[in-house]
């Protein structure tokens, strides 16, 4: 007989094709380009130590054979197919050696294509880098990483500072970047497993913090030891968002096994709902009863009652009135005014 096993919990993940967003004028892309603020969001691979205390990116910079094996970056900039960009910043090093400044997607097609890859010697005294180049849509998007490859060098300390890019239009509009906004509920387990679910022959527990889930039937081999995973996966379009599952399947495993889970984190941009509200003046959409009240109902935040006027066709005036404010209706999310007392300038049949 065989059985799945499944413990999981309902997620909402989002569209991989993110809304175009309106940019500012010369909007910069890198963020904390001045390191005023530490290092984050900046990388690093292979160095031996860095530090920004003196107010700029300083590595240690290994003897190393291939530019690759030593890298100082960012990733997750946000750039339009098609739109041309400045890159500038200063750079120095203690002992001479070659830069390659280098802009590629963060998801590379199968050439491992780049927009930007310049070469600058290296020295003792500050000097600026500026290079242009234009990003273009090879199949995975537009959303780029910038690296500084530092390897292929001998042994050195390098510092790199006032890193900027810009769009050369003002108007090109940037791609919004997947989000690191936490999807899951209760990633930590802190308290307890809720809201997480299982099925089939599986009891859940919360030990030291921890989801625990004892299996009672069949058999895999599981390490005795912590793990760590990172599973990165896109969604495919949507017109808003995904409703979408976490499982771990633990079938076959073996009778009396107890699996444990810590730190469960999904992360991507969360969906956030804009309610439309429709035109400001809500009125009954079947109609009124010929005799019965007619009244409508305005979307304002207005605290004063506003005017307002009932006009034929032809733009003569059928009734007046005052509206009453109703203030916030939590049930639609809005606030509301309504219309009250009525002047009628003359009488029709309706």
């Amino acid at each position: 007989m065989t059985f799945v096993i499944t413990t999981g919990m309902l997620v909402g993940a989002t569209m991989t094709a993110a809304p175009l967003v309106a940019a500012a004028a010369l909007a910069e892309l890198i963020r904390n380009g001045d390191f005023s603020t530490g290092h984050e969001p900046w990388w690093s691979v292979g160095v031996d130590g860095f530090d920004t205390a003196t107010g700029a990116f300083c590595a240690g910079v290994p003897d190393t054979e291939n530019p690759w094996d030593v890298l100082i970056g960012q990733s997750d900039l946000a750039l339009a197919d098609g739109a041309t960009y400045t890159l500038t910043a200063r750079v120095r090093a203690d002992a001479p050696g070659t830069l390659i400044t280098q802009v590629a997607p963060k998801v590379p097609d199968t050439a491992y294509t780049t927009y930007l890859a310049e070469s600058t010697p290296l020295a003792d005294t500050w000097q600026q880098i500026s290079a242009e180049f234009t990003a273009h849509d090879l199949g995975q998007g537009t959303v780029s990483e910038l690296q500084f490859r530092l390897g292929a060098n001998g042994a050195t300390r390098f510092c790199v500072d006032d890193v900027s890019l810009v769009a050369r239009d003002a108007a090109t509009p940037p791609v919004t970047p997947i989000g690191d906004d936490e999807l899951l509920a209760n990633p930590t387990l802190d308290e307890s497993t809720n809201p997480w679910w299982t099925s089939g022959p599986v009891a859940l527990s919360n030990p030291a913090q921890r989801m625990c889930a004892t299996v009672t039937e069949r058999s895999v081999e599981l390490g005795t030891e912590p793990q760590s995973y990172d599973l990165p996966f896109t969604t495919s379009p949507a017109g808003d968002y995904h409703l979408g599952q976490v499982q771990f399947r633990l079938g076959a495993v073996a009778a009396d096994t107890e699996v444990c889970f810590d730190e469960i984190s999904l992360q991507g941009t969360a969906y956030s709902y804009t309610a439309d509200p429709g035109p400001a003046v809500k009125v009954n959409q079947v109609g009124y009863l010929t005799r019965g009240p007619k009244r409508a109902t305005v979307v304002s935040d207005a605290s004063a009652p506003l005017p307002w006027t009932l006009e034929a066709p032809d733009g003569t005036a059928l009734a007046t009135g005052e509206s009453q404010p109703a203030g916030f209706d939590a049930s639609a999310g809005l606030p509301f005014t309504r219309s009250t007392s009525a002047t009628s300038p003359r009488k029709r049949s309706m």
